[in-house]
C-alpha cells in the first residue's frame, strides 16, 4: 500500500511499473503536480521515492494533474500522459521514472480514449468530460518531436456509446 489516491499506472520497457496518483498522495483536484512510485516486480523495491508519512512517493510538477488522464506507452517505452484535469496538458515520464513536459494537445479533454499506432505516433479521441462538451472532440495525432495535430476527418460520433448523459459520457475513453 503506497497511500495513493486515483492512481494510474503503466509497466514501461524495463519491466518497471511506474503508478502515479491523480495529484496528491490522499486527494485529487486543484494541484498542478502529483506523486509517483517506481515498483521493480523482480526485486520487490521501489525506487526514485521520497519517503513521506503516506509511504514511498516522488513528488513530480510538470504543472499537470493526471487525473482522469489517457495514457499510452510510447514506442520508445516512455510513457505519455494526455489531458484530464489540465484538459491541455501532456507530459512524457521515462523509464527512469523522469516526468517532462510535452506539448499540448490542441483540445482539451479528459476520459479521453489514447493508443500507440503502427506508425509510433499517438492518436487520441473523445475526452468531452473536460475541457467543454460543446466542442466536438475530433482525433488528433501526438507524433514525437513534433507534438500534436488535430485529424479533422476523425468525428468523435462515430465512436459514441448512447449514453444517457449524451455527448458528456459517451465519449469518455470511448466506452
Amino acid at each position: 500500500d503506497l497511500g495513493l489516491s486515483a492512481t494510474s499506472m503503466a509497466t514501461i520497457s524495463n519491466g518497471k511499473v511506474l503508478i502515479w496518483a491523480g495529484s496528491s498522495a490522499t486527494s485529487f483536484g486543484g494541484h498542478t503536480y502529483t506523486v509517483m512510485t517506481l515498483f521493480d516486480p523482480a526485486t520487490n523495491r521501489k525506487s526514485k521515492i521520497i519517503t513521506t508519512s503516506k509511504g514511498p512517493v516522488q513528488t513530480i510538477n510538470t504543472d499537470q494533474e493526471y487525473f482522469c488522464e489517457g495514457t499510452t506507452i510510447l514506442a520508445n517505452g516512455n510513457v505519455i500522459v494526455s489531458g484530464g484535469q489540465d484538459a491541455n496538458r501532456t507530459s512524457i515520464a521515462d523509464a527512469n521514472g523522469n516526468w517532462s513536459a510535452s506539448s499540448n494537445l490542441n483540445i482539451p479533454r479528459g476520459y479521453a480514449a489514447s493508443t500507440l499506432t503502427s506508425t509510433g505516433q499517438v492518436f487520441i479521441l473523445g475526452g468531452s468530460w473536460q475541457g467543454g462538451s460543446t466542442t466536438p472532440k475530433l482525433g488528433e495525432l501526438y507524433t514525437p518531436g513534433q507534438g500534436w495535430k488535430i485529424l479533422k476527418n476523425v468525428l468523435p460520433q462515430d465512436f459514441m456509446t448512447n449514453d444517457i448523459a449524451g455527448q458528456y459520457r459517451a465519449d469518455n475513453h470511448m466506452w
